[in-house]
């Protein structure tokens, strides 16, 4: 089972502000790796969508081609859809799967849940239709 995290826009803007101008010697010379608090397979994002949204969302896990041919298919330059492939099979390895305590380590406060961003602005998701990307 495949699963990762997601930091939100606002969390990594959180993260950036404190090390950009509060930081110190003792935030200095390290990478810190912002993640959600949660690790999440593409299943479970789904039943979460499903929930919130009152419709059915179904996962869809893609083989690298099926990715590569709806990159393209999207309108993506093939050097992009080619690394997202390139990416994809990263996540698929592994590389993702671990939560990173270096959020609450430099703001003292665990990072957003998926389904706390979401609640506020599903409503943008209802009107939407990905199925012309199939």
């Amino acid at each position: 089972r495949q699963v990762s995290t997601q930091s939100t826009g606002e969390d990594a803007a959180e993260a950036a502000f404190i090390l950009l101008l509060k930081g110190g010697r003792q935030l200095e010379n390290k990478a810190w790796i912002i993640t959600g608090p949660e690790l999440l397979s593409g299943e479970d994002v789904a039943k979460m969508l499903t929930k919130s949204l009152g419709k059915s969302i179904e996962y869809v896990e893609l083989t690298p081609q099926e990715q590569l041919q709806v990159s393209l298919k999207s309108g993506w330059p093939e050097w992009q859809a080619r690394g997202t492939v390139d990416l994809m099979k990263w996540f698929a390895e592994g590389h993702c799967n671990y939560v990173s305590p270096d959020f609450k380590t430099l703001t003292t406060k665990e990072g957003t849940k998926f389904s706390d961003w979401f609640d506020p602005v599903k409503d943008s998701f209802k009107a939407v239709s990905y199925t012309h990307l199939r």
